[in-house]
């Protein structure tokens, strides 16, 4: 009985495979008119792909284009910008320059005028009087000579600010 069910089973096995010979046979014709098809789409498809890729690459080259326009417009705004920024920088040292020699000359005038004062109010009867009045006008001009070096020195923390604004530019 076991033989006769193996023998069975095997009979079963051979019969669906022939089953499976057949419908491939039958199937053949229709595969292979599919395949010709399938290849006639692919090749299709295929010319479209690179079609639609040589447009795509041709759209990515102005695109690329326009970019290397723009980055060559901002690079010539920056350079006239920093241009404009470094003639501007030069011309504020100049002014600082100019300054610093006017509150050279005031403070060697004022020098020259306390001197002078001091000689003409020791030669006054009233030395006490003289001396107060010699002293208010040193510390009136002791505090002009502070507020210019004050406006000096703000000029040159200005000055510092738009240098390394303009390196920070430049980078």
């Amino acid at each position: 009985q076991e033989q006769e069910a193996v023998a069975a089973e095997q009979i079963q096995t051979l019969q669906s495979q022939v089953d499976n010979l057949a419908r491939q046979l039958e199937d053949a014709t229709i595969n292979n008119l599919l395949g010709s098809l399938a290849e006639q789409l692919l090749g299709k498809e295929e010319e479209d792909n690179e079609r639609e890729s040589e447009a795509e690459a041709k759209r990515i080259a102005a695109d690329n284009n326009r970019n290397e326009e723009e980055a060559e417009r901002i690079a010539a705004e920056r350079d006239e910008q920093g241009e404009k920024l470094k003639n501007e920088i030069l011309t504020q040292i100049e002014q600082l320059k100019n300054l610093e020699a006017k509150l050279n000359s005031e403070k060697k005038k004022n020098r020259n005028v306390v001197r002078k004062m001091k000689l003409k109010e020791m030669e006054h009867d009233d030395q006490n009087e003289t001396l107060m009045e010699l002293v208010a006008s040193l510390k009136a001009e002791s505090q002009k000579n502070v507020d210019l070096e004050n406006r000096i020195e703000h000029l040159l923390r200005v000055q510092k600010e738009i240098v390394e604004i303009a390196d920070a530019r430049d980078d």
